[in-house]
């Protein structure tokens, strides 16, 4: 007998069924709309490849020559040096007694820098004065007692030889009176020697000698590399940025537009330089280069210190004509040229310079502005497309191009 229980279970049951005969309509028709749009999405996809591939096969397209440029920088390292630099030296034995400048400190051309001790010299001189005062008063009175007796001899008071006598010790004085100027000339000049002063204006680099140090010719004031024999002191001026400069690259250097120096270790300051000279020599470089030292005056050089890194910018001077697209360049015998557009007849043409993908090349009676010329042979590689997955060789190039093997 069925129990209300049992209705129930009954109602349930049917319920379900009836559900799940409703979600099984419902998925055959999302499975047909799902296979339906499958096949349009890949009807569509194959139409554009075979389009695409029918348009690419020829890859032909024409452009017009226009009027353009190229501006290239060129970024090479460089170091800080003086264009002058001179030791200050000592020509004779002595002890260094004052400085009056310390190292960075400017000077002026003829500015006393240093003294060595001349306190002998002048002992030297004050004596030799002397000397000099008490000759000449004795020329003096030999030159007044000479004149008397040259009074007195022509009235025949005084023999011929007494004049002659005093003629003589008047000559001897004034050998004598000439000698100790001449020394005392020679010792004045000894003490300029031991006055250091500055040969132009500059600034003080090093300090190797301070006070109480002993100089001489014979030997160094200090044991830096540096110093030589009796360097007191060395003096710089005008800074200049040394490159050295590749030899393929020297005469785009000449013939830049700007050049502007770093520091090293402040690439915003930006200081403008010029060309001063081309050193006559090559260089070896680090990297067994050869180089050739180029010279750069610096506009301004309060940024800078002898010996330091700097980063220097060269503009080269921009080359101007006409802009063609790099890959449509063709070679024919050994010359560079241009493809006219549709009758491809090869055009000989000189190319300046490449950049970016764009090549300039210099004007002619064929080449002209808006000349057209054609990029056929080297159409751009296309895309894979469904096509190229059918077949064997198809299957090969997918799992090639994914890694793994599509069809596990």
């Amino acid at each position: 007998m069925f129990t209300e229980k049992h209705l129930k279970i009954s109602r349930a049951y049917r319920f379900m069924r009836r559900w799940l005969d409703a979600m099984q309509i419902r998925h055959k028709r999302l499975l047909w709309g799902g296979l339906v749009l499958i096949a349009a999405s890949s009807g569509v996809l194959l139409f554009k490849t075979l389009n695409s591939k029918d348009s690419s096969a020829l890859g032909i397209t024409c452009q017009s020559t226009k009027y353009s440029g190229i501006q290239e920088t060129i970024y090479l390292n460089g170091l800080i040096n003086p264009a002058i630099s001179v030791n200050l030296t000592s020509e004779k034995t002595g002890r260094i007694s004052r400085l009056f400048v310390k190292e960075g400190f400017p000077v002026k051309r003829g500015q006393v820098v240093a003294l060595l001790d001349y306190q002998d010299v002048d002992n030297q001189i004050r004596i030799k004065e002397k000397e000099i005062a008490s000759l000449r008063q004795k020329l003096i009175r030999l030159e007044q007692r000479a004149s008397r007796i040259d009074s007195l001899s022509k009235q025949g008071l005084m023999p011929i030889t007494d004049k002659e006598e005093a003629e003589a010790k008047i000559f001897d004085d004034r050998a004598n009176l000439a000698r100790s100027e001449s020394q005392l000339m020679t010792l004045r000049r000894e003490k300029l020697n031991n006055v250091i002063v500055a040969p132009f204006d500059g600034t003080v680099a090093q300090i190797f000698a301070f006070p109480g140090t002993f100089v001489s010719p014979m030997t160094s004031a200090s044991d830096s590399d540096q110093s030589s024999k009796s360097t007191i002191m060395q003096i710089y001026s005008q800074l200049q940025a040394v490159i050295n400069s590749p030899e393929a690259i020297v005469f785009d250097i000449l013939n830049s537009k700007d050049i502007t120096v770093s520091p090293t270790t402040d690439t915003r300051i930006k200081v403008p330089a010029r060309i001063e000279r081309v050193m006559p020599y090559v260089v070896l470089t680090r990297d067994k280069i050869n180089a050739i030292p180029i010279r750069l005056d610096i506009a301004d050089a309060s940024p800078f210190l002898p010996g330091m890194g700097v980063d220097i910018s060269i503009l080269k001077k921009p080359i101007t004509g006409l802009g063609v697209k790099t890959h449509a360049i063709v070679r024919k015998d050994g010359e560079n040229g241009l493809l006219e557009c549709n009758s491809l007849k090869f055009y000989s043409v000189e190319v300046l310079g490449e950049s970016d993908g764009t090549s300039i090349v210099s004007p002619s009676a064929a080449i002209k502005l808006g000349f057209r010329y054609s990029t056929v042979g080297a159409p751009s590689p296309s895309p894979p497309s469904i096509l190229d997955y059918f077949g064997k060789e198809g299957i090969e190039k997918l799992k090639q191009g994914m890694d793994v093997n599509p069809m596990k």
